[in-house]
């Protein structure tokens, strides 16, 4: 289905002091189909935004198990075959040597060196549009593949760690990961619209009541931002999109989320603090730095934390402000489609082909294609999500839409 449209933002805004929504935007229409518009309780699939629940979780439950933070550093330099061994089912009888050595920190900081699972054609060619795929399907597609660098010597942002740390998650609680996030954080929180599906996809999932504001998502050609919009083929699948993304919620269920995690509801302060340190130097961001499933930027006044999250037909960007226990939200359910100028890019990667540090590649590449690409550049700027540098033009405190 295609649909002309001409808003900019097609999705929500969404500003809160504390816990009290002070300021929202709306545009846009969530589901073409039935012409439903987008609203402040519209779903959205949050996509890696879950990586901070991942981390909270692991954090949660091992603390739980022992309040102690001096062992709970420690616990976290345990590899990974402590919590999944062997035997594990998730290793399909054949365990990766990598498990052995990297650890439960290189996983929540992206320093393991495990292949990002989505940096595979193979899952974008053959996994990604299958139905009913498992999380084995998916393990069996990047365990075998080497490691990118040695554990702890660099970062590189990976889904597939996160994927691991959820199935630790769920052999500490002996819960389903799905299970554990709803009980611990989601019910007592009162997050009634937000919750982990454990199968099928955002389409499919709309047919359900708990799932009957979720928007569809869609894309639109880079070349013309401004649409028309045309609904996405496949719809990420929630068998495999586990820990490191598939949460679906709202704007209001995300106010009370990062009111409750920054004041320390979720998770003692010494623990939030640990979650929060910047551990990990992200190279590619400036003054930028990775902590446990959530990112912390030295701004020149003062260190803000966000994690953005991103799939096919949905991005979304979340900022807290400490100084002002501000959290702002922007969602939207309207991604830009490359594939027009997917011959640019793979040229480009050809020929950095021979540049094996990761970041140094990812680095080139993007000095490389702004300087030959300018105008792509500059339509992802002008259409991309509410960024920082929009903080001003803000109306805070004006009427809730």
């Amino acid at each position: 289905m295609t649909s002309d449209n001409n808003h900019i933002l097609n999705g929500a805004i969404a500003v809160a002091v504390g816990d009290k929504m002070v300021y929202s935007k709306c545009s846009g229409i969530a589901d073409f189909e039935g012409n439903t518009p987008c609203t402040i309780d519209t779903q959205y699939n949050i996509a890696s935004v879950t990586k901070q629940f991942t981390a909270a979780a692991l954090l949660r439950v091992l603390f739980d198990a022992n309040p102690s933070l001096k062992d709970l550093k420690i616990t976290l330099q345990n590899p990974l075959s402590h919590y999944l061994p062997p035997e594990d089912f998730l290793w399909d009888s054949e365990m990766p040597g990598w498990a052995k050595t990297v650890t439960l920190h290189q996983l929540l900081t992206h320093t393991s060196g495990i292949v990002n699972y989505t940096d595979l054609d193979p899952f974008w060619d053959d996994l990604y549009p299958t139905e009913n795929p498992s999380i084995l399907n998916l393990m069996n597609l990047f365990k075998k593949e080497p490691l990118n660098f040695e554990p702890g010597t660099q970062y590189e942002y990976c889904n597939s760690g996160y994927t691991l740390l959820g199935q630790v998650v769920e052999q500490l609680s002996k819960k389903t990961l799905s299970q554990y996030f709803t009980e611990t954080f989601f019910a007592p929180l009162r997050m009634t619209s937000t919750s982990l599906p454990t199968r099928g996809t955002s389409l499919t999932l709309k047919k359900k009541k708990p799932y009957s504001n979720l928007a569809r998502g869609y894309t639109y050609d880079i070349k013309n931002p401004t649409g028309p919009y045309t609904e996405i083929k496949n719809y990420w699948p929630h068998e495999i999109d586990q820990g490191d993304g598939g949460i679906i919620s709202t704007a209001r269920d995300l106010i009370k989320w990062n009111h409750a995690l920054y004041k320390g509801r979720v998770l003692p302060h010494p623990v939030l603090e640990l979650m929060l340190a910047p551990h990990e130097l992200i190279p590619e961001e400036h003054n930028s730095y990775y902590g446990y499933g959530i990112v912390s930027k030295r701004l020149p006044a003062e260190t803000i934390f966000t994690h953005g999250g991103s799939i096919p037909g949905y991005h979304n960007y979340p900022i807290y402000i400490p100084s002002t226990d501000t959290t702002i939200l922007s969602f939207t359910n309207v991604t830009f489609d490359s594939t027009c100028i997917q011959d640019k890019r793979q040229t480009i990667k050809d020929e950095l082909a021979d540049v094996k540090d990761a970041v140094e590649k990812e680095k080139k590449y993007n000095e490389i294609f702004t300087k030959r690409h300018p105008d792509v550049v500059k339509i992802k700027e002008q259409h991309s999500l509410f960024k920082i540098k929009d903080l001003k033009a803000l109306e805070v405190g004006s009427p809730v839409d």
